[in-house]
């Protein structure tokens, strides 16, 4: 099950903690409607 982070952390740094920790993908806020249709296509293809 993929797991994304949904956080107002959109610093390099924090995007990168959470890729260190295991998650597959950052989505910062305010979401961009693009980047997560985009995401949502690309988790259900895999």
């Amino acid at each position: 099950m993929p797991i994304y982070a949904v956080t107002a952390n959109a610093f390099e740094d924090d995007v990168k903690k959470c890729l260190e920790v295991g998650m597959d993908g950052h989505l910062a806020k305010p979401i961009d409607v693009k980047k997560l249709k985009t995401t949502l296509v690309n988790v259900y293809k895999g």
